[in-house]
């Protein structure tokens, strides 16, 4: 079974395409509260893959996260950014 978990509405979007191409067993888990918008555009999407959203910094520190948890990682990012 594939379980998509977009972060915002560009993410949905693909992965709504993705599983309209590829019928299987799917499940999409949909955020309803959330307006925070990631993309500019419509990213591709693969199974298995991640989506890069940062780039990396010096010391190698990496976050991952799913759907609109990601909302929550990219605010305490740029505030530890900024102090």
């Amino acid at each position: 079974m594939l379980i998509a978990s977009p972060a915002d509405i560009w993410e949905t979007r693909a992965c709504v395409r993705y599983l309209i191409k590829n019928p299987q067993p799917s499940y999409l888990r949909l955020e309803k509260s959330s307006n925070f918008q990631i993309h500019k555009k419509i990213p591709k999407v693969n199974p298995g893959k991640w989506l890069k959203l940062l780039k990396g910094r010096k010391n190698n520190e990496t976050y991952l996260s799913t759907g609109s948890v990601v909302e929550h990682i990219m605010n305490f990012f740029f505030k530890k950014k900024n102090n």
